[in-house]
């Protein structure tokens, strides 16, 4: 089984491809350098759906927009984030691939960012991931998302 994982935002999207506990075939970040929120996300789907195109994942597993602690409003980032993630679902929907969606709260157990990337640093040295080329996370967190995936499935033994 091939499983996308997907750490979507308005500014960078992280994904990593793996195909079990601690197997990655590939992972990175989707980003684009226009200004626009908008521009960004029309630039960055292409590059996204490139992306499924050569790795033919069987399912998919998404980052969801939590709840903010203590906020009483949405923020306008907020809401080009949901819309950032409601592309992304909806372009996988759209190719017919099986599709799991998890809230940041819930798969992190709200473990600092700084923590899981070096979690991940430890883990994948030999797949050339490097906190320096990392700064928000956004592939540190899509390689964690996978391995959460696979031990929710009872994998991971």
């Amino acid at each position: 089984m091939i499983l996308l994982t997907l750490d979507p935002s308005s500014t960078v999207i992280g994904y990593c491809i793996s195909t079990g506990p601690g197997r990655l075939l590939d992972a990175g970040k989707i980003k684009s350098s226009k200004s626009d929120a908008y521009a960004r996300l029309s630039i960055m789907m292409p590059d996204l759906i490139k992306l499924i195109e050569q790795h033919k994942p069987d399912a998919a597993l998404v980052e969801t927009p939590a709840p903010q602690q203590g906020q009483r409003k949405a923020t306008s980032g907020q809401a080009i984030y949901g819309v950032a993630v409601g592309m992304v679902l909806n372009e996988l929907q759209r190719r017919g691939i099986a599709v799991h969606r998890t809230r940041a709260d819930e798969w992190t157990n709200r473990v600092p960012k700084l923590s899981r990337q070096r979690w991940i640093a430890q883990r994948y040295r030999g797949h050339g991931y490097a906190i320096k080329d990392d700064k928000g996370g956004d592939v540190s967190d899509a390689i964690g998302l996978a391995d959460w995936w696979w031990a929710r499935q009872g994998v991971m033994k």
